[in-house]
């Protein structure tokens, strides 16, 4: 570790490191998540006459870079991105994703859709589906695995914790 001039210059280069830290730790846990959707996805068969896959649910999994908060706390976000996900429709017009039956844009709901498994109203009623988990699974991973792994970054960075 260097040595410091005074107590502010140490307190700088400690929430610089644990920036760095955090973004490591947080780039770690959206790639859990990103893995774990995508497994879960992968192991569900796709029927090509309901619902062929865009993937975009999956690839909206995004992060934020991890900033100082005014409280003095570090803070990451992982998030769905429903900028990423848009309304199709098939070549030939019979086949609406991310669309409810009367072709309103439901793109944005689609992550709440997956994760819970609820779907949204249809001309048949409600869509039930194995509910996909990926926050969940997530929490569960931050809950077993965040502090370790922040620890270990900030020990690269030359800052001791325990």
């Amino acid at each position: 570790m260097p040595t410091f001039r005074n107590l502010n210059d140490y307190f700088k280069y400690v929430n610089n490191g644990l920036i760095k830290a955090m973004n490591v730790v947080g780039g770690k846990a959206k790639q859990h998540m990103y893995d774990y959707v995508k497994k879960e996805m992968e192991s569900r068969p796709e029927n090509e006459d309901v619902y062929k896959r865009t993937w975009e649910y999956l690839n909206s999994i995004s992060r934020i870079d991890a900033t100082l908060a005014p409280d003095g706390s570090i803070e990451t976000m992982i998030y769905y991105n429903t900028d990423l996900i848009n309304p199709h429709i098939t070549t030939d017009g019979t086949l609406y994703q991310h669309m409810d039956d009367w072709g309103n844009d439901v793109s944005d709901m689609i992550p709440l859709f997956m994760e819970t498994g609820e779907s949204y109203l249809t001309s048949n009623g409600t869509r039930h589906h194995k509910p996909v988990g990926g926050i969940i699974d997530l929490e569960k991973w931050a809950k077993s695995n965040f502090k370790k792994e922040l620890i270990n970054e900030l020990k690269k960075l030359g800052i001791q914790t325990k």
